[in-house]
This record gives C-alpha cells, structure tokens and sequence, in this order.
C-alpha cells in the first residue's frame, strides 16, 4: 500500500468533510472528541506499513531456534547451526523439517517438527505439510506461534502416546 502524505490543505478538507459527518468537534476540549479519536486510529491501521519479509524471515527463524534449542534441552543432546549438531534447524525455503534432528536425537525425539510463526494460518495447509515431512520412523508435530494464541503445539494420538511411554 502507497504511504499517504497529507498538507495542510488536504487536513482542512478532511477535518470540514468530518465535521459534516458529525464525526469532528473542533470546539470541544482537545482530548474530549472520543469519535475523533477512534476516526484516527482506523486511519492508522489502514495505512500501517506491511512488515518487510526480511523482518517476516527473522521472526520464522527466531521461532525456529527456539523450538530447536527447547528440544535439545529435553532430550540433553547438543544444539548447533553447524552440520555435525545433533539438534538443529533447516535453512529458510529448503525441503524437509524444519528442525534436524540426527544419530540419538532422532532416536530419543523420534518426531517430524515443522514450525509456523504466522499470524495469519492456513491450519490445514500447514498440517499436510507436516504429514508430508514425516517418515515411517517419525511422528508428526507442528509448532505454531501467533500473537493472539500464543504457541500452540500439535501432534496426533499416537504421537502423545509414544511421548507418555518414553
């Protein structure tokens, strides 16, 4: 979306066409105009500046990350970025999990994870990519984290099931 840069004159003309909507009382008390105020806070929110997808990326990974550490700490194997950790994350836009888990890591967490930092989720989507990632040996998990619901963790039942017996 185009920013929008307003003069004076475009202000005056937006304040007389408020003022004939019954929306702008300019001689009320400034910080008494409550329908003014909730005016402005829509226009902010429509011209809010989208977040670049170089910040979108960071966040994906930052989640990433944490996941993969949390997962390393459970399980008491060592996490990396390298190629020889036993626990660590895939690089953005490559194919299969999003956290690598190798030798006894993939042995004591025998789980396929994919991680979603999104605010906006395609729920199914995001679960048939999941299904798609795990193999005869794993079990699939998808990790979410939203602003709304916070992180939320899915697996299916025989997945819970094999957590609660090991």
């Amino acid at each position: 979306m185009k920013e929008v840069v307003l003069n004076e004159k475009d202000v005056g003309i937006i304040a007389h066409m408020m003022q004939m909507m019954d929306i702008y009382e300019p001689n009320k008390p400034k910080g008494s105009n409550e329908r003014f105020k909730l005016w402005k806070k829509i226009y902010k929110q429509q011209n809010k500046k989208p977040i670049k997808i170089s910040s979108r990326k960071a966040k994906g990974r930052g989640f990433e990350q944490k996941v993969a550490k949390q997962v390393a700490e459970l399980i008491d194997c060592p996490y990396g970025t390298d190629d020889n950790a036993l626990v660590s994350y895939r690089q953005m836009g490559m194919s299969g999990t999003d956290i690598i888990l190798r030798g006894d890591a993939a042995l004591k967490f025998p789980y396929a994870i994919e991680t979603k930092a999104q605010e906006s989720i395609n729920l199914k989507e995001a679960w048939e990519q999941t299904l798609s990632n795990t193999t005869i040996k794993t079990y699939p998990m998808l990790c979410i984290k939203n602003k709304k619901i916070g992180e939320l963790y899915i697996l299916t039942w025989d997945g819970i099931v094999n957590l609660y017996r090991s």
